[in-house]
């Protein structure tokens, strides 16, 4: 009976892929696809964030990127239980990172860094964005694999507009060299931009002087 009706659970469990294109200077150099989705652990409901981003035909032969995200979050508080990635790219060795949960504390292998409660990374603060789950935009912490931001949101002609400051510079975090997508997401004295329709991200938007990044949803 408990096995029917964990395949029952399963079968209704949500899941929402979209998918974007990424552009460098109005080029297209990349895809990425964003999954939501339920995620069963000792039986109780996750809420798990798949983020892939991948180089294009054009791309690859110039440089080569794959990258996967994951994220996974309490709905009860939305905190962050679990964060992974595995990430490959030109002059950089393979990064693959998965963090422990030991004593109720998410924590990085190794080190004394830790994700503590309350705080987001850039992938569960876009979702909680989406679903309208943020009421302070005054006062957000974001993790970056150990290293921490402080993020202020503000909304203008109906785009969030996010302003990211680093808490201590001295602090590099679990790679002090990371993957080129979080150091974009990351960038000081960068415009970041994001616009949101009916509960899906519709493009974000990263520029830096003349340079810019951006991803527009396509499905």
């Amino acid at each position: 009976m408990k096995k029917n009706l964990l395949i029952l659970l399963l079968g209704i469990c949500y899941c929402n892929i979209d998918l974007y294109d990424i552009k460098w200077m109005g080029v297209k150099v990349a895809e990425c696809s964003a999954e939501v989705s339920d995620t069963l652990i000792n039986e109780n409901f996750f809420i798990k964030l798949d983020y892939k981003v991948k180089s294009n035909l054009f791309m690859k032969l110039l440089f080569n990127v794959t990258n996967h995200y994951t994220t996974i979050i309490d709905p009860t508080n939305y905190n962050i239980i679990f964060y992974s990635k595995n990430t490959t790219q030109p002059n950089l060795s393979n990064q693959i990172l998965k963090t422990d949960y030991i004593d109720q504390k998410v924590t990085y292998p190794g080190t004394n860094y830790i994700i503590n409660k309350n705080e987001k990374n850039i992938f569960s603060l876009l979702y909680l964005l989406s679903a309208k789950k943020i009421s302070d935009y005054d006062n957000i912490i974001l993790d970056r694999e150990g290293k921490k931001y402080k993020c202020q949101i503000s909304i203008k002609n109906e785009e969030y507009i996010l302003n990211i400051s680093e808490k201590a510079k001295e602090n590099t975090g679990f790679y002090e060299n990371t993957d080129i997508f979080s150091w974009a997401l990351f960038l000081p004295n960068t415009d970041k931009k994001l616009k949101i329709n009916k509960n899906k991200i519709e493009y974000c938007k990263f520029k830096k002087g003349l340079i810019s990044f951006t991803a527009n949803r396509v499905k």
